[in-house]
């Protein structure tokens, strides 16, 4: 839904800028598959659809970013009930050590809080102010915060961003979160945020 493509496409660019060695895939970029077959990739940033998802019974995602959940495509899934249940098998099979990003802001990503914390993954609860949650991503001052496990990384003033809006801050906290989980540094971080356009 909303901001799916511009919260992938910063996590695939922090990631590559950090020197992690990443692709694209999904909805954008490469198929999934066609990545897998002809590359050597450590990791795999995927924009997923609810179409998609809804047929994954066994994938596994590292890290899983749900956004939002809005009455979208009923025609096909039939109610949004059904439709919030495909969206929450991004966390169906994580495990601990994993991460799941949840933006609270949201009331239907936010039903999906208890789904993400049964795995035992770990949950950054995603929003404009902070939960207090042990992991959140939060603006505090103007400034973009990502807390994971109780250490707090201040980032960049929302001033700095290229990406202007509000939902636009929450996309670039979520994929800040999603970058730190997997090691790229706070100076990693702050730059991919500050150059990139979507």
């Amino acid at each position: 839904s909303n901001g799916k493509t511009t919260t992938t496409s910063l996590i695939y660019k922090i990631m590559r800028d950090a020197g992690l060695n990443a692709a694209l895939g999904g909805n954008i970029g490469e198929s999934f598959a066609y990545s897998v077959a002809t590359g050597d990739y450590d990791w795999y940033v995927l924009e997923l659809s609810s179409f998609q998802l809804d047929g994954m019974f066994r994938f596994r995602a590292h890290i899983g970013v749900l956004m939002n959940i809005t009455p979208d495509h009923l025609a096909w899934h039939g109610t949004l009930d059904a439709y919030a249940a495909a969206k929450r098998k991004i966390f169906a099979n994580q495990e601990p050590g994993d991460l799941a990003v949840v933006c609270v802001e949201d009331a239907g990503a936010r039903a999906a809080l208890s789904a993400a914390r049964s795995t035992g993954a770990a949950v950054c609860e995603l929003s404009h102010d902070d939960s207090g949650a042990a992991s959140a991503a939060f603006c505090d001052e103007g400034v973009l915060v990502v807390r994971l496990n109780g250490v707090e990384h201040r980032l960049v003033p929302t001033a700095e961003l290229r990406i202007r809006g509000a939902h636009n801050e929450l996309n670039a906290l979520a994929a800040a979160a999603a970058a730190l989980w997997v090691g790229a540094s706070d100076e990693d971080v702050r730059a991919a945020l500050v150059s990139f356009a979507a």
